[in-house]
């Protein structure tokens, strides 16, 4: 019963008009106080549950530059990852990011309209303000998505905020509105402040039905170089990396 009320309740705010979808949600969540506030939740996917040696590598482009070498990397390996842009990203690199879309390998989804924690209150981490109220979490999620949507003809449905931060009503309005919370439990570029040999030292964190965080946008970074040498690492290890939306 409880399943058929969710995909209820997300199919009824799908069909129902922005302002309407809105208004419903202040509704629901005006008088409600968070009690909860992190990145480890039982609604945020951190990691797949599985006897198998696979693993799942997501990529965060926040703002800024674009990394390519990563996504040849990627393509030259055939490594499927999850790539999460912001708003400002997209605008960045429209064309760049249209053609990586058009790669089997890669999945276009949701990191946020302006890279902000997910909030209904105004907290914030690592000195950047989180969303403050209803209104602000619903433009920050579905900006972005009615972006990448009319960019490559296909709605995300997954979703990582800016910093990965959330309070738990904001993660019930994102349930509310049709997408997952995708997390992590491998850091593994610390965005993209990671050294080489920090990178590799990582791989000793991952295990069965790892999930990888990585920055595409700072070229500058030790990050390709990181997981260049990652990912034969890994593979030697035995492990397989595979396209996370399949297991979810």
């Amino acid at each position: 019963m409880a399943i058929k009320l969710l995909f209820f309740s997300i199919a009824f705010f799908a069909l129902l008009k922005s302002s309407d979808t809105l208004q419903l949600l202040e509704q629901k969540y005006q008088n409600k106080t968070p009690s909860f506030w992190g990145e480890k939740h039982k609604n945020i996917i951190s990691k797949i549950h599985t006897q198998e040696s696979i693993i799942f590598l997501t990529l965060d482009a926040c703002s800024g530059k674009y990394d390519k070498r990563i996504i040849e990397l990627l393509q030259q390996e055939k490594i499927p990852a999850m790539i999460f842009v912001t708003t400002k990203w997209l605008q960045s690199h429209t064309q760049e990011l249209f053609d990586i879309s058009q790669d089997s390998l890669f999945s276009i989804q949701n990191h946020g309209n302006s890279h902000k924690p997910l909030s209904s209150n105004g907290k914030g981490i690592y000195h950047i303000q989180g969303t403050k109220n209803i209104q602000e979490i619903y433009e920050e999620i579905t900006i972005t998505s009615q972006n990448i949507q009319q960019l490559i003809g296909k709605k995300p449905k997954f979703f990582r905020s800016g910093t990965a931060y959330y309070d738990d009503i904001a993660l019930d309005i994102a349930k509310d509105l049709g997408y997952q919370i995708i997390g992590f439990d491998v850091i593994g570029d610390a965005g993209a402040t990671f050294s080489k040999e920090q990178i590799l030292h990582q791989a000793k964190k991952v295990r069965n039905g790892s999930i990888l965080i990585f920055h595409l946008n700072h070229p500058k970074s030790q990050t390709y170089e990181g997981l260049k040498s990652l990912i034969p690492l890994l593979k030697n290890q035995g492990f397989v990396f595979k396209n996370l939306q399949d297991y979810l």
